[in-house]
């Protein structure tokens, strides 16, 4: 019998060929390093007598683990490939053994020998009864002591009993080799595989220790810093749409818009940034929608458009053709329709995605800010495998996407399962839990419908031609669901070695390389958003608590490390997500992304000063970009608006009234103030009380922001909850003297109207018409003088737009 203690085998000097790293030999050889020779010497005797095709030896070189099983359980391979395909799966499943030091990848090499046994024995055609009986008898060696497949050993023995021929053992392995010898060193592989404590640690108490994980992490991230290389470099991506801007969005028949809908980003030689406000419903995402899915061919960084547990990709109240349309400032446009593949499914036609838009999301949304700080470290780390693409000719995805939209699948055939097998127990009179799986399903098949015949005779006899057509089409449909859902199912299970980081390196490298001092950008913003926390750094950490994870590690200024959910509020983890994303988008930029980025709703939990702040830290930052804020919350919307006017960042703004279920969005028609519209429409047509109704809120309004801006004086109230009549207190007084005071005396000679509205006194009924429209046709006057039309800044804001009238010039000199 061949020795394999002498020198390195030959299929050991080629054992990296799937991938796997040299176990060195040592005299004192390890258990494990012993039972891992065991196991090539095997392979290497089979692979003497029957050679292995290269197409096998090259072809699944790289393939993960849960790739190879997949092949062989799914039999997309001929049965002699399979063989050999498993034979070398089980060698590198041992050396993987010996190297990481783990028993169980031991056994699940035996396993793999016991498949290939049996799998052997299958080729009746080719092999001889004496050489099915040694395949057989050496898979049942192989699986005593290891957990196998009771089908598996149910094959082997009702097999072998049925081959009369004693066993061949020199047809399988050569001479030399026989039952007693494969006896013998087999079971020094099964006492290895079951060995609980390959590493014997030191006997006495476990030394204490004060680190915390957030210590070791730190730790971690500075060795990372000194360690960084540059690994980006063998990737250059397309740039030539780097200074791409959009022009205009058109869509129809999508998300909640029936109809046709378009908005334009300024002008055709200056495209800018918007501002999109509408309620909740009434169709903002909807939009942003659009734009991801025309420029990215997906919608919330997926490509699954028709899940019941999601919006709908095509909208219900539209007949047409589901379609985006995205015209960029280069002169190009890019369009993409909602299309039913060959599967039946809702699928995005073209598939392509311009250079521009490769390398990272362009929106980021609600959802996106409450996974990533609330997930552990492994998936907030899968999530960085939407950027930097390590095919430059390709989006970049990450592979949970698919166990995702398989898991979405597998509640949908859930729910058909049910369904089916409910109508199909009716008709053959049995209870529908004898078909809640493919068992049931395939006895109640045999017992009510074949009735005692095989299938191939129930088949070829014509039988289900005399079977009733509702109860046939039943069968097809719930066998279907079946066979769909095992295989879902398989794949959910397998889904962990998509995450193989072997699979990932080069992605993984790019990230490195784009995600260096992202740490130290991240903290600089925090720092002077948020100078009241005593934060000193906040460090990012790739791959450390696992392959393909994501650590933040947060520093305090007394130089403790904690996480951020330790310590932070929703509102502070919620920013920080924020300037990571921000962060991670700059470095696409730097390599070839458009500079194009969406906030989709996504400050309403941060506390107000705190996203004027960022947005401010944004408007700086991100000067040159063209920015996409849509909100709900119409004094945010002013916020909004004064903060992009002080960066003198260009903008255009878009309001939808409401929302319509035949047309969806309607937008608000260009040049209404959403702020005035009413009350100039009530001052035509209106009620007086419902015109005061009007009038004073705005009055309210006009008084917080010229307190505000011009830093009037308010008398002091302990709660900080300031009235009208306070805040028209100091207007008044302040404001006598300037070019307002005409305006402010009109006011203030009708302004007690507003209270009887205000507060429901009866008194209110006897407002006359010529009082409420005097009140507010004042109101509306100062609103006027104090805030331009056209360019919506307000008094003494110190920027000008390109209207003479615009009230910036007007200079309020206070007493």
């Amino acid at each position: 019998m061949p020795t394999d203690t002498d020198s390195r085998s030959y299929l050991w000097q080629r054992s990296g060929r799937l991938g796997v790293k040299n176990v060195e030999q040592r005299s004192d050889e390890e258990p494990l390093v012993r039972a891992a020779r065991i196991i090539e010497s095997i392979v290497e005797a089979r692979e003497i007598i029957s050679p292995f095709s290269r197409k096998v030896e090259k072809g699944w070189e790289n393939a993960s683990d849960g790739k190879i099983d997949a092949a062989v359980r799914e039999r997309k391979l001929p049965l002699h490939e399979q063989v050999q395909l498993l034979f070398l799966h089980s060698q590198r499943l041992a050396l993987d053994a010996a190297e990481r030091y783990d028993p169980s990848l031991l056994r699940e090499s035996l396993v793999r020998l016991v498949r290939a046994g049996v799998y052997m024995a299958r080729e009746r055609r080719q092999l001889t009864p004496g050489l099915r009986k040694a395949a057989l008898s050496f898979a049942a060696i192989c699986a005593d002591g290891v957990r196998v497949p009771r089908g598996l050993r149910e094959e082997v023995k009702r097999e072998a009993e049925r081959i009369d021929d004693l066993p061949d053992w020199a047809a399988l392995f050569g001479n030399g080799w026989d039952k007693q010898a494969l006896s013998e060193r087999l079971k020094e592989v099964r006492k290895a595989a079951i060995e609980k404590n390959p590493v014997l640690l030191p006997k006495g108490e476990l030394p204490e220790s004060d680190e915390t994980a957030a210590d070791l992490l730190a730790v971690a991230a500075g060795r990372q810093e000194r360690e960084a290389v540059e690994v980006g470099g063998d990737i250059d991506y397309d740039r030539s749409d780097a200074e791409v801007r959009l022009r205009s969005v058109e869509l129809s028949a999508l998300r909640g818009a029936p109809g046709r809908l378009k908005l334009t980003f300024g002008k055709k030689s200056s495209p800018s940034s918007a501002l999109i406000f509408g309620e909740n419903g009434t169709g903002k995402s909807t939009i942003v929608d659009a734009i991801e899915f025309a420029l990215q061919g997906r919608i919330g960084r997926s490509a699954h458009y028709d899940s019941p547990l999601a919006p709908s990709l095509r909208s219900f109240s539209a007949t047409g053709e589901s379609v985006a349309r995205v015209d960029l400032t280069d002169g190009s446009s890019v369009e993409r329709k909602a299309v039913i593949d060959s599967q039946k499914r809702v699928a995005a036609e073209p598939r392509g995605v311009r250079p521009g838009f490769r390398l990272a999301p362009i929106t980021i949304k609600r959802a996106d800010l409450s996974n990533f700080l609330d997930t552990e470290a492994l998936s907030r780390g899968t999530v960085l495998l939407d950027y930097f693409p390590a095919d430059s000719d390709s989006l970049a995805v990450r592979p949970s996407e698919k166990a995702r939209l398989l898991q979405i699948e597998v509640t949908e055939l859930r729910i058909k399962r049910t369904a089916y097998s409910g109508r199909l127990a009716e008709l053959i009179g049995v209870d529908p839990v004898d078909l809640a799986n493919s068992s049931g399903f395939n006895k109640a098949i045999r017992e009510k419908i074949y009735k005692g015949k095989s299938a191939a005779t129930f088949s070829e006899g014509g039988g289900w031609e005399h079977v009733d057509i509702e109860l046939r089409q039943l069968v097809q449909q719930l066998g279907s669901v079946f066979g769909q859902l095992g295989k879902a199912k398989q794949f959910i299970e397998n889904s962990d070695n998509s995450l193989n980081p072997v699979l990932h390196r080069k992605q993984t490298l790019l990230l490195k390389s784009a995600l260096q001092d992202v740490g130290g950008e991240v903290t600089s913003a925090f720092r002077r958003i948020c100078h009241e926390h005593p934060v000193e750094r906040i460090d990012i950490v790739l791959g450390e608590s696992g392959p393909l994870s994501l650590d933040l590690v947060v520093k305090l200024d007394g130089g403790r490390n904690c996480f951020p959910q330790q310590l932070f509020s929703e509102a502070y983890r919620d920013l920080l997500a924020l300037l990571f994303f921000v962060a991670v988008a700059r470095r696409s930029a730097e390599r070839g992304q458009a500079k194009v980025l969406i906030l989709d709703d996504v400050l309403q939990s941060v506390d107000s000063t705190v996203r004027q702040a960022f947005v401010e830290h944004l408007l700086e930052e991100l000067s040159e970009w063209q920015l996409i804020f849509t909100v709900h919350d119409r004094f945010w919307l002013e916020r909004l608006r004064s903060l992009f006017n002080s960066a003198q960042h260009i903008f255009v703004e878009h309001q939808i009234r409401r929302w319509h279920p035949v047309t969806g969005p309607e937008l608000q028609l260009p040049g209404v103030d959403a702020l005035t519209k009413d009350l100039k429409l009530l001052l035509e047509h209106g009620e007086p009380d419902s015109i005061a109704g009007k009038a004073g809120p705005l009055l309210e309004y006009v008084c917080r922001e010229l307190c505000a801006r011009l830093r009037l004086p308010i008398p002091y109230n302990r709660e900080r909850v300031f009235t009208l009549h306070d805040l028209w207190g100091s207007v008044f007084g302040s404001l006598s003297s300037t070019p307002l005071a005409a305006t402010l005396r009109k006011i203030d000679s009708v302004r007690g109207m507003r209270n009887p509205v205000a507060h429901g006194d009866p008194r209110s009924l006897e407002l006359t018409s010529v009082e409420a429209c005097s009140f507010g046709n004042a109101v509306l006057e100062l609103y006027e003088a104090v805030r331009c039309s056209s360019c919506k800044r307000w008094a003494n804001e110190g920027k000008h737009c390109s209207d003479s009238p615009c009230v910036v010039d007007i200079q309020l000199a206070r007493k």
